[in-house]
């Protein structure tokens, strides 16, 4: 399990987590506080990669709109 905090003041960027356990009906438990984003992965060798090619900037132009201070965005219209 990794996880992420965004909103901390120290954020947690993709931070391996101690493995959970799985009851007989398959089912865990995860206590998530505000901000926090997990990743759960049922592959015992997952680990944190990096991407081949250059995450870009901005997203492609039909999705910049939301994005603030993307290709001039300054407030989203939606």
């Amino acid at each position: 399990m990794w996880k992420s905090n965004f909103e901390a003041e120290n954020a947690t960027i993709f931070e391996r987590q101690s493995d959970i356990s799985v009851d007989a009906g398959g089912s865990f438990t995860l206590d998530v506080e505000i901000g926090d984003f997990y990743t759960v992965s049922t592959v015992m060798t997952a680990t944190k990669g990096q991407s081949k090619t250059p995450v870009p900037v901005c997203p492609p132009l039909k999705y910049a709109a939301v994005w603030f201070g993307c290709r001039g965005v300054t407030q989203n219209t939606h």
